[in-house]
């Protein structure tokens, strides 16, 4: 009986002349060549060493420390000559040591020490090969199952599977609960188990097979290759349970977690699986490319997002094809909406080896629309990308965050923007006609948020938050966003606040839609949204914003909360949705929600624009109010449950009133002046038309 090893064999007499050779040249170089010329050989061999071992051929960069060590003890002796006495022999031992000590580390920095420590071995009786085989003890068997393990009187180990007494074949899929048993005497026949179902070939191949001795096998699609693994429970007492695994019976040095899929290319040449070195701990697991010609390699995390652009979420790869990697991504943009599907692409070879793609899904006319990666911004804050759908290349570069109409006809797109400017152009792009529709009004865009009925809905940014953040729905800003071309220090600060934009698509244009509606009749206070409703004459306007949504059980939503700013200039705030005008223009009638442990009231409020006065009424409104009329008699006033009341104007002008108090061009109540600079900054310019003459208040 004899051992072979995986390395080939060699007459022994060559070996001896080779280690000979590699002994005594290092040695006489070391003892006879110049001194410096001898330090620039060390050096040379350090970096031989690394530059041989990264480029995959770890097997001839493990034999150079050796020739490296016997030329550090030639280079010793040179200097205890050049050196006499003892402190030549001082120096010549210092170097030696010094040198040898850096070459050890050197060879564990590249983990020169841990290839080869494993040696698979196949024994052979007479030229044949028994069916034993063999492994280091304790790493056969799975967690569960019903197998014990043996062993032999000469140490060796096996298993012996007490299931049946044929050999099985078991085939474990990721993905789902099925386990698939074969006989290897029968491989047509299978015995599946009660939620098994059967494993395709494909699946076999990512997946792997469990053989009857606990080895995880996945086999190359030609037959070409095999990559076996061996069960182990700890590795370098980092834990983890995973494979420890071979490729065509010689040792990898990585370990296979469990569970884990193997991608292997179609003509045998490649595969990839996402792996760690035996001597990492779990975190350290990354994705590896094996090549015939080259051997493994480490890949780079194929993305990392940046400051301001939506998240990237990438899986395991899925695909390796055409000298490509390709994953499964996800790109998260606002919380409350789904998730788009993308597929990552990572070139791995040739000219353009490492560039890196994203594929978004087919449109209209079967296009599929692609973003490639140019860059990062100088702020290193977003990439920049170009576009191409199918054959039309879109002229410019662009920013990650896209949308694609529900329709699949439009791609809405954001022209990047290189610092000190931030992102400010929106772009459609009709991939039928092929032309490109732009926004002209420039956006501070902080993220698109959907592209749904020819509208899309954007996020603005329009300041900077206050730090002492205040209740209601008014924005309380330090300061207004800059423009556009100079706001990349604005934006990098933070506690930006944002408004929802809506951008209609019109044929052959972009239309920005206003954030509100316009009213011209009362409405109900459970109305949802903003609006503006004008005054009689078209003399005034209120402008109604930031209703919150309340929730009660058995009542559905109670709106709330909202601020009012009317045309001559009037705020008041924490109101309902309910709001009237009077006929002649001059008053306008308010709710207010008051909403304690028990029950919700509405309040009656009224607004002289004239006298700048607001009146209160400790009286309550019927529930959900709305003001059906507002006459020369008074308001009339209904609710879910009530008729239509009559509110003389007697009664209302009677009523308790504040006095509104100016700060710049606002009116406010007392209560209010505090956030009378937030109220100046809001953008008011769509009241600009109802303003009669002689009134200026002031716009963001």
């Amino acid at each position: 009986m004899s051992s072979k090893t995986d390395e080939y064999d060699c007459p022994a007499q060559d070996r001896v002349v080779f280690a000979l050779l590699a002994l005594i040249v290092p040695l006489l170089s070391g003892i006879f060549l110049p001194w410096w010329s001898v330090v620039w050989l060390i050096v040379s061999m350090f970096f031989a060493i690394a530059i041989i071992a990264l480029s995959g051929y770890p097997k001839v960069a493990k034999q150079l420390p050796a020739p490296l060590f016997t030329l550090l003890i030639g280079f010793g002796f040179q200097l205890w000559g050049e050196v006499s006495g003892w402190l030549g022999f001082l120096v010549g031992l210092f170097v030696f040591l010094f040198g040898s000590i850096h070459t050890m580390l050197w060879a564990q920095f590249l983990r020169l020490d841990s290839y080869g420590a494993k040696h698979g071995v196949s024994l052979r009786f007479q030229g044949q090969a028994p069916a034993l085989v063999v492994a280091p003890r304790s790493r056969y068997l799975p967690k569960d199952g019903t197998a014990w393990q043996d062993t032999s009187t000469d140490g060796f180990a096996w298993v012996i599977d007490g299931r049946v007494t044929q050999q099985l074949q078991v085939g474990v899929d990721q993905w789902s609960p099925r386990i698939v048993v074969r006989t290897a005497e029968d491989s047509s026949s299978s015995i599946e188990l009660p939620t098994a179902s059967r494993s395709t070939a494909q699946e076999l191949q990512r997946q792997g097979e469990v053989d009857c001795n606990g080895h995880l096998i996945f086999r190359s699609p030609q037959g070409g290759h095999i990559l076996r693994g061996e069960p182990c429970t700890e590795v370098d007492g980092q834990g983890g349970a995973g494979y420890s695994f071979w490729l065509d019976e010689k040792p990898t040095g990585l370990v296979l977690e469990q569970d884990a899929s193997v991608l292997w290319s179609e003509d045998d040449q490649a595969l990839v699986c996402r792996a760690r070195v035996e001597s990492q701990p779990v975190e350290e697991t990354a994705t590896w490319l094996w090549r015939a010609a080259s051997g493994w390699r480490p890949l780079e995390e194929p993305w990392q997002s940046l400051v301001d652009e939506p998240v990237l979420e990438w899986s395991t790869p899925c695909r390796l094809e055409d000298e490509r990697l390709f994953y499964e991504a996800l790109m998260h943009g606002a919380e409350t909406e789904k998730p788009m599907a993308l597929t990552l692409c990572i070139e791995l070879e040739g000219e353009h080896a490492g560039a890196l793609s994203l594929q978004l899904p087919s449109m209209q006319g079967g296009a599929q629309p692609c973003l490639n990666l140019l860059r990062k911004s100088r702020d290193g804050r977003r990439h920049a990308f170009a576009c191409h759908v199918g054959a039309w290349r879109l002229p410019g570069q662009w920013c990650l965050d896209h949308r694609v109409s529900d329709c699949g006809r439009y791609l809405a797109l954001i022209a990047f923007a290189e610092a000190p400017a931030v992102p400010h152009q929106l772009v459609v792009a009709d991939v039928l006609a092929r032309r490109l529709l732009r926004l002209d009004e420039p956006l501070l865009i902080a993220g698109l948020q959907a592209f749904e009925d020819g509208v899309i809905s954007l996020q603005q940014i329009v300041g900077r938050q206050a730090s002492a953040v205040g209740a209601g729905p008014l924005p309380r800003l330090e300061a207004l966003a800059p423009a556009a071309q100079q706001a990349d220090a604005f934006v990098a600060v933070g506690r930006l606040h944002h408004r929802t934009v809506q951008v209609a698509v019109d044929a052959w244009s972009l239309r920005l839609l206003p954030n509100w509606r316009l009213e011209w009749r009362p409405v109900p206070a459970s109305s949802l949204g903003d609006y503006l409703l004008a005054a009689p004459g078209a003399g005034d306007a209120a402008w109604l914003f930031g209703l919150d949504r309340e929730m009660r059980e058995g009542s559905g939503p109670v709106p709330g909360g909202a601020c009012v700013l009317t045309a001559s200039g009037c705020g008041v705030a924490d109101l309902a949705p309910s709001m009237v005008w009077s006929a002649d223009g001059r008053y306008l009638a308010l709710s207010r929600r008051v909403i304690s442990e028990e029950t919700i009231k509405w309040h009656l409020l009224l607004l002289d624009t004239r006298e700048h006065t607001l009146r209160h009424s400790a009286q309550p409104l019927p529930t959900m109010p709305c003001f059906e009329a507002f006459d020369a008699a008074g308001l009339h006033v209904s609710g879910v449950e009530h008729e239509v009341q009559l509110i003389t104007m007697e009664t209302l002008l009677a009523l308790p009133r504040q006095m509104l108090i100016r700060s710049g061009d606002v009116w406010l109540p007392a209560e209010q002046l505090s956030d009378a600079v937030h109220w100046q900054r809001l953008d008011s310019a769509h009241l600009q038309s109802w303003r009669a003459p002689g009134i200026e208040t002031s716009r963001a």
